[in-house]
């Protein structure tokens, strides 16, 4: 499992590092509090924290949760992100002074999905297959972030614990 784990997240990055100019990503952002968020994203049309999953089965979703058809999930992974999001919010409003809506988007590169792209129901959390993780990011419209505040965010994710960069 940690190794179908390893190599989603590596399909992720592999996604990410596709993106246009203008878009900076960061991995592995770790805090004790919140344990790790695989990506974020910093683009000129908003922030995205990206989770990714390698169930296998079939996603679907019931009353504003994510299930699995099979069998149950192991964890509630729209809790998880959104918690990521809250504490990642936090981080830059006290660092950037304003505050920059985040898009949670949890991504499955092994399972099917019942749904197409777009969010869970009452959640504002994006639930997709791999395949349309780009096109998703790109898609986005409703925020404009200038290049300096993309870079001051860059630059203070990068000072946080055990973020890495991606080029």
């Amino acid at each position: 499992m940690f190794k179908r784990g390893e190599d989603s997240e590596y399909l992720v990055r592999r996604i990410l590092a596709t993106l246009p100019t203008g878009y900076l990503c960061r991995y592995d952002l770790e805090d004790s509090k919140i344990g790790n968020i695989d990506n974020v994203v910093v683009g000129p049309n908003g922030i995205f924290v990206v989770e990714v999953k390698s169930e296998r089965g079939t996603i679907d979703f019931k009353n504003g949760k994510l299930i699995r058809v099979e069998y149950p999930l192991h964890s509630d992974f729209i809790f998880q992100v959104k918690n990521q999001v809250k504490w990642l919010q936090s981080e830059l409003n006290a660092k950037i002074g304003k505050t920059i809506p985040i898009q949670p988007i949890i991504v499955f590169t092994h399972a099917r999905m019942k749904f197409g792209k777009r969010p869970v129901d009452g959640t504002g959390v994006i639930v997709i297959g791999s395949r349309w993780l780009d096109e998703v990011i790109k898609e986005q419209k409703d925020i404009e972030i200038s290049e300096p505040t993309i870079q001051k965010i860059v630059n203070h994710l990068q000072g946080l614990a055990s973020c890495k960069e991606m080029g």
